[in-house]
């Protein structure tokens, strides 16, 4: 549902409620099933457009395509918008929409907090090796699913170019353990990580282990939240370790 949803015609309360609950309906259904992206931020998304309609007669366009069902939507990523014009009746009617729809928004945003902080709680990241490589912003981690241990590669990048926001871009590479990861990436022939075979024959790449409960979908739920984790911890290790540098100057 995109954000000038109330302005397409017909402006109509009683129909934009249906078209309101069809939507809520799905997402609904995502968040019963534990699914928590991209329902997530696209709640987020229209509980922002629908206050500022109210407060500043505002409405929220992206200024990118967003690509991934669980990229972060940034406040650079936010255009701010004149409504189109109207009668004061449409106008009017637009309001009763909003505040119809404010609540319900909040409802379902509020769910969609409260499932991301107790997944966020139940996933762990363990740094399993390469600490001094953090800096490189790549690297391999394991995570069980269903019992079988699956070897993803990270890479943090830019979001822009020319900004501070970065996401955490993964590919999976293959059924794995601590002792064989090795022989998969020899057979790997497109790696994300470039001189990835080079890194890991000479022990030169940071692995992290995963921990999670396995309560939640992996696509929709636990791996966004891993790769937020792996994402962080970097940076945050980054942050410390040019703090340390800093302090011996």
């Amino acid at each position: 549902m995109n954000t000038d949803w109330l302005f397409q015609e017909p402006i109509d309360l009683e129909h934009k409620q249906y078209v309101l609950l069809d939507y809520l309906q799905k997402v609904d259904k995502n968040l019963q099933d534990l699914k928590l992206y991209p329902n997530f931020q696209s709640l987020s998304l229209h509980l922002a457009n629908i206050n500022l309609l109210i407060d500043k007669g505002q409405y929220l366009t992206l200024s990118r395509v967003i690509k991934e069902a669980d990229d972060e939507i940034l406040l650079s990523d936010l255009v701010f918008n004149a409504i189109p014009r109207m009668s004061k009746e449409e106008y009017s009617e637009v309001f009763d929409i909003c505040k119809f729809s404010n609540e319900k928004f909040k409802d379902y945003f509020n769910f969609a907090k409260s499932l991301w902080e107790i997944v966020n709680d139940s996933v762990l990241v363990k740094l399993k090796t390469g600490r001094e490589y953090l800096q490189n912003q790549q690297g391999l981690f394991f995570i069980d699913i269903k019992g079988e241990k699956i070897l993803y590669e990270y890479s943090i990048k830019k979001i822009k170019k020319n900004a501070n926001e970065s996401k955490c871009v993964i590919k999976r590479s293959g059924i794995t353990n601590e002792k064989n990861y090795k022989d998969i990436i020899s057979e790997i022939k497109k790696p994300l990580i470039k001189n990835l075979k080079d890194l890991v024959l000479n022990d030169q790449i940071t692995i992290f282990e995963v921990i999670h409960s396995g309560d939640f979908p992996i696509k929709e739920t636990t791996l966004p939240i891993a790769k937020r984790k792996v994402m962080n911890y970097t940076i945050q290790s980054q942050v410390i370790g040019n703090k340390n540098l800093t302090k011996k100057k």
